[in-house]
């Protein structure tokens, strides 16, 4: 209790390095700094990296309360943080609104949660009966940076805030190991943002979430007392490692941008997403798939060849929410390393004003069926179509065979042979 009460009241508490703080009941931060959570110690042990740990089954850190919902200005940064494995703990739980919070440096493994900012617990006070529980808007200026989660039992980040950044951070395994425990729950999401306005995410590695669920899923949950824009918009996803789920049976789409089901209307716009590396693992049906206005994809890197359906992306209309317009699909590069069919891009039903200009597909081992670059359901969909390589000869990237001659089935160096037909064959982009 003690040390909960510190941490409410100073605008700066060190925890010593390489020490363990057990956790008992949550911590929480709930005055406005400036302030900071974080560590101190000898110069051998900043120089080694090590950090306090703080060890437990439950929360560890509370963000915020039921009655502070302009709380703001922290830094949570430089610390170890245990969950045992416990299907009940929770590192980082947000439990009123807040602004300019910042967790840099954490290393946060077996936990049920890594963040837990559910936009529907402020929808809650906001619709109390008692007006002090009112008044939360959602997270504004909320940054990760340089950290790691690793073996999250349900889901790595869950969230929803405007200008948001998860920057340099490496989200990886999600287990399910202690979720039999938990009846109902099971494995989820590398990261889920039920609500965005100007995000980005950026030099990420995101790998394996649970089977059949996605690297990033974001969407547009529109809750009423807590934002008025019903449009989640302002997107970057950017220089990110995306690698998919290791376990066969799935049917993981590990990027996606749109409606979580077909039968709610919610709204995306204004997204780019541009040199990512996809790498598809055994569960992965399509590595980018889209409902979006607005939209462009570029200069990405997609290798499906340990894709499940060997697809690159897809862009659609969902549901019911409106016909989508806008979509730039450009200079990206597919490879299927497999002898499986290969489809670079699905363009659906229920788009319009769709660029797809200066891609290249390479599938060169395929056998049967031909590869496509390009499914197009509803012909005019595409506006623009040009400038796009479809290349099924072995001689398109630097290592598509070995010196023997035997072809190389994942190939790790795509950059363009000397005497690659790709050079020099796309078109001015305006």
């Amino acid at each position: 209790a003690q040390a909960q009460h510190r941490v409410s009241e100073l605008a700066r508490l060190l925890m010593r390095r390489g020490h363990v703080f057990n956790v008992v009941s949550p911590g929480t931060l709930n005055r406005s700094g400036p302030g900071i959570l974080g560590a101190f110690g000898t110069a051998g042990e900043i120089a080694a990296n090590t950090k306090p740990i703080v060890r437990g089954t439950g929360v560890a850190l509370q963000m915020s309360s039921n009655t502070t919902p302009n709380f703001r200005d922290w830094r949570v940064m430089d610390l170890e943080f245990d969950g045992q494995n416990s299907p009940n703990a929770r590192t980082m739980q947000a439990i009123g609104g807040s602004s300019q919070t910042t967790f840099l440096r954490l290393d946060i493994h077996d936990m049920m949660y890594g963040f837990d900012y559910s936009v529907f617990l402020l929808h809650f006070m906001n619709t109390d009966a008692n007006p002090s529980n009112n008044g939360h808007a959602v997270w504004d200026q909320l940054t990760i940076a340089d950290s790691t989660l690793l073996r999250p039992i349900q889901i790595g980040v869950f969230m929803s805030a405007t200008r948001l950044a998860v920057l340099g951070t490496r989200i990886e395994d999600i287990t399910g190991a202690a979720v039999p425990a938990v009846p109902g729950q099971q494995g989820e999401h590398i990261l889920r943002i039920e609500y965005f306005s100007k995000a980005v995410l950026s030099n990420n590695t995101f790998s394996r979430p649970q089977t059949g669920r996605a690297l990033i899923k974001m969407h547009a949950h529109p809750t009423l007392s807590v934002t008025s824009n019903l449009v989640a918009d302002q997107l970057i996803i950017s220089d990110n490692l995306l690698n998919g789920n290791e376990t066969a049976g799935g049917n993981d789409v590990d990027v996606s941008l749109e409606p979580r089901n077909a039968q709610v209307d919610e709204r995306l716009r204004d997204i780019i997403v541009e040199r990512n590396w996809f790498r598809s693992g055994v569960a992965t049906t399509r590595a980018l798939i889209v409902a979006a206005d607005e939209v462009t994809i570029r200069n990405n890197l997609c290798d499906a060849t340990k894709g499940f359906s060997r697809g690159c992306f897809r862009v659609h209309r969902r549901g019911v929410e409106p016909a989508h317009s806008g979509i730039r699909v450009l200079n990206n590069t597919g490879y299927n390393g497999a002898t499986e069919t290969f489809t670079f891009l699905d363009v659906l039903a229920g788009l319009s004003n769709v660029t797809v200009q200066n891609n290249l597909a390479s599938a060169p081992f395929v056998v049967g069926l031909p590869p496509l670059l390009m499914f197009e359901l509803v012909p005019g969909s595409v506006t623009v179509n040009q400038g796009n390589l479809l290349q099924n000869s072995g001689s398109v990237f630097v290592n598509s065979f070995s010196a023997s001659g035997t072809p190389l089935l994942l190939t790790t160096d795509f950059r363009l042979a000397p005497l690659s037909p790709a050079r020099n064959t796309g078109v001015a982009y305006p």
